[in-house]
Order: structure tokens, then C-alpha cells, then sequence
């Protein structure tokens, strides 16, 4: 017995003791393998700090789920960036200012001038026509101001013989009274030195804003108008600018850009008696 139980107990032992191997054996293996996630988290978190500092690169690395997410985050801020069509559906018209000025040949040597100025706004989309800005004598839904200025101008010098107008439109009671103040034009030369006779008449404090661009534009339409009218016949062409060339004959175009100057081809052309019917410059 004691035989025996001598031999079992030796063979318990080996194979307590070959456990215990084997135990610590798995122990090492767990120990190595925690080690080599060790290693590659940090390798992991080297890449990854490397790869932040190329966006590129991190696109290209990232896989699985991680490539997935990147994708998505991407998707859902292209969605929520601004859209430039919705932008360019923001932009809106909130005022038109429209200025025509006509010129009329009297027959009888003189020039009608007639301007109209007109400011409008959306009455549906502008607080300005809300409330107490409704039509009345003076007042029209959706126009701030309605102006109409006329000139009579000698035809051979260039000077206003008549001025006057209406203001049917307009924001305030007061704005009218300019009206009684536009014949301070009469005797003015739509010709070099226009612009501050206008303004030391009518400018500023003496006028109004409005009417004072109006009749700017008006001033360089008869200038156009001067210089750009002939008859369609050859002969009563050659007549207007032999007339325009005469002494005492005011042409507001001259000088008034390079192509008008008085040396200018424009200019050199009239005087040899051609026109823009002759040939182009």
C-alpha cells in the first residue's frame, strides 16, 4: 500500500506541477500578447498623430468602421454647408430708380428736353408704404419720388430760355416748392461750366437731390443728342454740320472726351465737312 500510494502521490504532483506549467505558460502568452496590443496601440497612436497632420493620408488610412464614420461626417457637412443657389435666392430687389430723358427737334430752332425720374419699391415688401404712406394728392403706392423737369434750349447757343416741371410724386408736402425754383435755370448754357452753375443754383440746400441728378442726366442727353443726330439725307447732314461748325454755333460735345477734342478726328472730320454717314472713326 504504502508502495502505492508512494507512486500515486508522485504521479499527482507531476501532473499538479504539469498544470501549474501549463498555467504559466498561458499567463506568459496573455503577457505576451498584452504586449503586442501594447504595440500597436502605440504604433496605432503614432500613425495616427502622424496622419493627423495629413488629412489626405487619413483618408486613405481609414478603414472599416472608422472609414464608414469619416464618410458620413464628410456627407453631413457637405449637407448642412451653405448652398449658393439659396444664396442667390436671398439677394433681392429692394429699389429701381428710372430716369428717361426725350429731345425733341422744335422746327423753330429750339430743343425740347423732357426727364422723368421715378424711385419705386415693392409696397408689399417696404415699411416705407406702411401705414400713413398710403395714396393721397401727392402720394402713390409703391413710388417714393415722380418728377418730370422740362428744358427749352436755343438749338445754335445752347442756353436754357425755359425751365419748369412737376413733382407729382413725392414723400413729403415740402418737396414741391423747388418747383417755383427751377426757372433759376433760364439763361444757363447746357455747354462747359453747366454742372456748377447747377449746382450754385440749385444744389445742395438750394434744391433738390433728386431733381439735381435729373437734370445732370438731362444736360448730357442734349449733349448726345448734339452730337450724335443727323438727318438721314446726305445733303441736309452735310447742312447740320456745317452749321454746327459756324462761328457762334455752342457744340456741347466738343471737349467733352478724348474723341471730341478740338484737334480730335471727330472734330477734324466736321471741319473737312465729312459726317458719320462719310465714314467710321
Amino acid at each position: 500500500m504504502n508502495g502505492m500510494e508512494g507512486t500515486g502521490s508522485k504521479e499527482r504532483g507531476e501532473d499538479w506541477g504539469s498544470r501549474i506549467g501549463d498555467r504559466g505558460s498561458r499567463i506568459e502568452d496573455r503577457g505576451s500578447r498584452s504586449e503586442e496590443r501594447g504595440a500597436r496601440g502605440r504604433e496605432g497612436r503614432e500613425k495616427r498623430e502622424r496622419l493627423g497632420e495629413n488629412p489626405v493620408k487619413a483618408l486613405l488610412w481609414f478603414d472599416g468602421f472608422q472609414g464608414a464614420f469619416l464618410y458620413w461626417s464628410v456627407g453631413l457637412a457637405a449637407a448642412n454647408a451653405p448652398d449658393p443657389q439659396e444664396d442667390a435666392v436671398a439677394r433681392k430687389l429692394i429699389h429701381t430708380r428710372t430716369i428717361t430723358v426725350k429731345v425733341y427737334d422744335e422746327g423753330d430752332g429750339t430743343i425740347e428736353l423732357e426727364g422723368r425720374l421715378d424711385d419705386e419699391q415693392d409696397p408689399n415688401k417696404s415699411g416705407y408704404f406702411s401705414q400713413v404712406r398710403k395714396n393721397g394728392d401727392y402720394l402713390k403706392l409703391g413710388t417714393i419720388h415722380g418728377m418730370t423737369v422740362r428744358y427749352r434750349v436755343d438749338a445754335k447757343t445752347s442756353e436754357i430760355i425755359r425751365s419748369d416741371g412737376e413733382f407729382d410724386v413725392r414723400p413729403h408736402t415740402g418737396c414741391g416748392a423747388v418747383l417755383d425754383w427751377l426757372p433759376k435755370m433760364e439763361g444757363v448754357k447746357i455747354a462747359a461750366g453747366y454742372t456748377q452753375e447747377q449746382r450754385n443754383r440749385f444744389g445742395g440746400p438750394l434744391g433738390c437731390a433728386h431733381m439735381n441728378t435729373l437734370m445732370q442726366v438731362m444736360a448730357n442727353t442734349k449733349n448726345a443728342s448734339g452730337a450724335y443726330y443727323i438727318p438721314k439725307d446726305k445733303e441736309a447732314a452735310r447742312a447740320m454740320m456745317k452749321q454746327r461748325m459756324s462761328e457762334g454755333y455752342v457744340n456741347p460735345a466738343i471737349n467733352s472726351c478724348h474723341m471730341w477734342k478740338p484737334d480730335g478726328p471727330i472734330v477734324t472730320a466736321m471741319k473737312q465737312g465729312r459726317t458719320a454717314i462719310d465714314h467710321d472713326i
